[in-house]
């Protein structure tokens, strides 16, 4: 079984089944105010990825696979998505990509079936692993400059407080002496 050839075919299909999952699912809300390219996102990218790894595992595919996966995290940290979004999507991914290739799996022997469903959760464990990971870096960098701002803002806040401070012992030593 060319398990890459079967994944380069429905890789569209795939694609389009999950995106509509995603939309579909409750748990993922976020994803109702995203266009459909936003949460297609890198998903081919990934597939592809997926099915070269699986047919042969090589240093440009793992490349692609984590190249994928940490876009998908950097744009899901973008979109606002929360962790337990991300990692519904995968879930939802795993098992597109298992029902796609289920009318071919039928064909296989128990031990090929076996080694196909567990490569693909080694692949999707993997990107989900990434994903998280420039996620997570993308919504410190989100934080860090929301503390910049804050600190600015304070500094502003505390210069505008001393200049009224200013402006009032002024105004009151006028108030005072008239003249």
């Amino acid at each position: 079984m060319d398990l890459k050839q079967l994944l380069h075919q429905k890789a569209d299909t795939i694609v389009n089944n999950w995106v509509r999952a995603v939309y579909s699912d409750s748990e993922i809300k976020s994803s109702t105010l995203l266009p459909y390219t936003n949460v297609k996102n890198h998903i081919p990218h990934l597939l592809t990825a997926m099915a070269n790894l699986i047919s042969q595992s090589t240093e440009n595919d793992v490349k692609s696979l984590v190249w994928a996966s940490l876009e998908h995290g950097i744009e899901r940290a973008k979109f606002g998505f929360e962790p337990t979004e991300i990692a519904r999507e995968y879930h939802l991914l795993r098992q597109e990509v298992l029902s796609a290739l289920e009318s071919d799996l039928q064909f296989a022997t128990g031990t090929e079936v076996m080694r196909v469903v567990k490569l693909v959760d080694a692949v999707i464990d993997e990107a989900i692993a990434q994903a998280f990971v420039s996620y997570t870096q993308e919504r410190v960098l989100e934080m860090e400059q929301l503390h910049s701002q804050l600190l600015l803002t304070n500094e502003e806040l505390n210069r505008l407080l001393n200049a009224t401070q200013d402006n009032f012992s002024h105004l009151a030593h006028e108030l005072k002496t008239p003249f």
